[in-house]
């Protein structure tokens, strides 16, 4: 963690020199509060660039992301709100989602000749069309 927070210091001056639009995908439980300050830092004050958009994926799983958002408190997303059991539809907690407000991928690759995505955006990855 202190590698990325080294990093994050480091480069914060020359993603907002070439207009990067700096995001994260994490779970912040279990991070260093001076970590998650730096995470922060970087993240709100390149919000407003326009170009190429970095997104990392720090302290990161798919199935614990998925689990975050069945389980987020009723009053979490005033905005939206989950339609009573078994009503539910596949987009319903997208919002609830790491990755709310970022567009799915359109191709999700696996280097090594591996065949499984290994926990990786699980909901937001193309169904595989292996036909």
């Amino acid at each position: 963690m202190a590698l990325l927070k080294e990093y994050l210091l480091a480069e914060r001056q020359k993603i907002l020199d070439q207009n990067i639009r700096f995001t994260v995908i994490v779970r912040r439980s279990g991070l260093p509060d001076e970590v998650l300050a730096e995470i922060d830092e970087t993240c709100d004050s390149r919000r407003t660039n326009t170009g190429l958009t970095l997104c990392l994926a720090i302290n990161y799983g798919s199935r614990a992301e998925i689990v975050d958002a069945v389980q987020a408190p009723r009053g979490a997303y005033p905005a939206r709100r989950f339609e009573p059991r078994g009503h539910r539809r596949a987009g319903d907690f997208g919002f609830a989602l790491h990755t709310a407000g970022m567009p799915d991928p359109d191709l999700l690759v696996r280097t090594a000749g591996e065949m499984r995505v290994s926990n990786y955006l699980l909901w937001q990855s193309p169904t595989p069309n292996c036909g």
